[in-house]
């Protein structure tokens, strides 16, 4: 999410499939918050992709 280029989204959805891997969500979305604030595009993109692999 850092360099937020389009294979790096890929990246993070794909591991986020994945049933074992264990991630704080909200504590990655606190993060992201912090770093690039509530307006960034990496906000709605991470909801999108936690919302298609996880909701």
């Amino acid at each position: 999410m850092m360099f937020f280029r389009p294979q790096d989204l890929v990246d993070v959805e794909n591991m986020l499939k994945t049933p074992s891997t264990e991630i704080d969500l909200n504590l990655v979305r606190e993060q992201l918050v912090d770093i690039f604030g509530q307006r960034d595009p990496r906000i709605s993109n991470w909801d999108e992709i936690v919302s298609r692999t996880r909701g």
